[in-house]
Parts: structure tokens; sequence; C-alpha cells
């Protein structure tokens, strides 16, 4: 019996010994599917990737980023700033989430961009556009921040982003 409980009592404190960060990053892609611009439609795709900076069970930020190419037809939803297209080496969408609970806003997600060479741009015909989606609709989307990044010059870092408490993440 003695053996029993000395057993038991090893599973039980060594289970609890174990360590996992509440701090935890996964990422995934999102496919918006098919688009509507005036009287063109398309079935192309404009895939996000997503990176989620999760506490516990909670999203506390949230990125999701995708180069838009002037061959997309996509690129029609931005409207006159289509020309960001032609002047930018890369340019990028970006939706940003951030808890209302996190310890940095949206600002410092797009902060942790700009230190990877990406400048920020309003995209606002690009916003309306997407907002108006079903699948935007379908993931919940609606408190995210909708901005373009262009970046001049390509990076050989990638585009990094360091959030206090978690890993450093490469995106794209």
């Amino acid at each position: 019996m003695r053996k029993i409980l000395s057993i038991i009592f090893l599973i039980s404190f060594t289970s609890c010994a174990s360590y996992k960060s509440r701090n935890q990053i996964y990422t995934s892609d999102i496919d918006f599917r098919g688009g509507v611009s005036g009287d063109q439609v398309w079935e192309d795709s404009l895939v996000f990737e997503r990176i989620s900076w999760f506490y516990d069970a909670t999203v506390k930020y949230e990125i999701l980023l995708s180069k838009l190419d002037q061959s997309s037809p996509f690129a029609s939803w931005l409207g006159a700033d289509r020309l960001n297209l032609t002047t930018c080496e890369n340019f990028y969408i970006g939706i940003l989430y951030t808890d209302i609970n996190a310890q940095h806003g949206t600002s410092f997600l797009v902060s942790q961009l700009s230190k990877s060479g990406l400048t920020e741009h309003s995209v606002l015909a690009f916003s309306y556009n997407i907002k108006a989606h079903q699948n935007f609709k379908d993931w919940k989307l609606d408190r995210h921040k909708i901005l373009g990044f262009c970046s001049k010059s390509k990076s050989e870092d990638g585009i990094q982003v360091t959030i206090p408490g978690y890993q450093t993440h490469k995106i794209l």
C-alpha cells in the first residue's frame, strides 16, 4: 500500500513540475476567396499569414499580413491608393488587433512593423471593400484595424515582430 501511495505522489509531483509558458504564439493562414469591384468579379484568393499572440486562452495581439501585387484583382480595392503598388518594392495589407486589456495598443504593432522597414499607409477604400467580404465577417475581424504597409527595399531579415514576454516572430 505504501508503495502505491509513493508512486501516486511521485506521479503527481512530477506532473506539476512541468513548465509550459502561458504566452503562446500560433500561426495560420486566412484565405479571402473571390471578390467584386464595380462590374468586375473574380475568383482569385488573397491569403493572409495570421500570427496570434495568446495569453492563456485570450488573444492579446494579432497580425494578418498579405503581400498585394499589381496583378492581383484585389488591387482594384485600393482605389486611388493603388499608386502605392508602383512606388513600393513590396506593398502589404495588414489587419491588426490588440486586446483592450493588452499592455500595448495597435500603435505598438505598427511600430514593430516599422522597425522592419515598413511604412504605414492609409487604405480606406480597401478597408471598406474587405469589410464587406463574407470571409471578413466569418472570421469575426470587425475589431481589427486595416492598414497598408510599404517597403521601399527588400529586407534580408524579413519582417520581425517582438512583443514583450514572447519570442521574436518572423512574418512572411
